[in-house]
């Protein structure tokens, strides 16, 4: 540690992040949110000519680990935007679509599976180019396989959803929702949908790491995992034994209940035999 936090170690490091923009260093706060503006302004020109040109002047800017570092959480930012958009069903036609079962995929949902698409390829190349066991190593890599395999199965139930609606083999197309059979692909894949944005909102936390702030309270927090489980452990520990005493102390109440409904008592009537010590202190 004492040799990373070395002036000169830190120097080195800042110059390989800065590689190829050194203008960033001198620039005031300001001056610095603009650039970032207009660098995320020319995504689309950037990644197009990077297509093209790779080995380019360009190329190797792009391939900066600053560079990459402000087009991945750009990307990422865009992705739970549209992840907001779905959620909040934003477009015209998405409340007309609340009691059709396997709808197909709106303009918004598209632009999701394109997303999801291109970070599944970013985690093979990555697991690639590191190998598995360097791979594994890295929890934040378990956070992504988890919020990946999530959205592909909400993308397979939609899937599934949609052919099975238009077989004509699974009911009507559109119905009331509470009317839906419980095991429904598109039911399930709403919930696995909202599972998958949880994960995906948790993934900024990764982002905190750049932050002179953030960053220390995220290792601090890292650190603290296994006491919060432990404390965790005692407090449903302590939990169980109240609900197991609570349970013996008011079992019959339950067994009173089923009589009363067998022998078909007015549950209106507050003079019934069922309705006596009906305080519930009172054993």
């Amino acid at each position: 540690m004492q040799f990373v936090a070395h002036p000169n170690c830190q120097q080195l490091l800042t110059s390989i992040w800065y590689e190829g923009f050194p203008v960033w260093r001198r620039r005031n706060g300001f001056m610095k949110i603009l650039l970032c503006c207009g660098l995320i302004a020319c995504i689309p020109a950037i990644s197009l000519y990077y297509l093209f040109c790779p080995r380019s002047k360009m190329g190797k800017l792009v391939r900066s680990p600053f560079m990459k570092f402000i087009y991945h959480s750009a990307s990422f930012g865009c992705f739970l935007l549209l992840l907001v958009l779905a959620s909040t069903r934003t477009e015209g036609s998405e409340r007309s679509r609340q009691n059709i079962r396997g709808p197909p995929p709106s303009l918004v949902e598209w632009l999701i599976f394109f997303w999801v698409t291109g970070m599944v390829w970013a985690e093979c190349k990555q697991l690639w180019e590191e190998g598995l066991k360097a791979y594994v190593r890295q929890w934040w890599n378990w956070l992504d396989f988890i919020m990946l395999s999530f959205y592909l199965a909400t993308f397979s139930l939609k899937a599934v959803a949609f052919f099975q609606i238009h077989s004509d083999m699974y009911g009507s197309r559109v119905m009331e929702r509470h009317h839906w059979p419980d095991n429904d692909p598109t039911l399930i894949a709403e919930g696995v949908f909202a599972v998958a944005n949880v994960f995906s909102f948790a993934r900024i936390i990764y982002l905190f790491q750049t932050n002179p702030h953030l960053g220390p309270l995220q290792i601090s927090l890292g650190c603290m995992i296994i006491d919060i489980a432990k404390f965790l452990f005692i407090f449903f520990l302590i939990l169980t034994s109240f609900a197991c005493g609570l349970n013996q102390l008011y079992w019959y109440a339950d067994y009173m209940e089923e009589n009363c409904q067998m022998k078909g008592e007015n549950s209106t009537s507050p003079s019934g035999s069922c309705y006596q010590n009906s305080e519930p202190f009172m054993t």
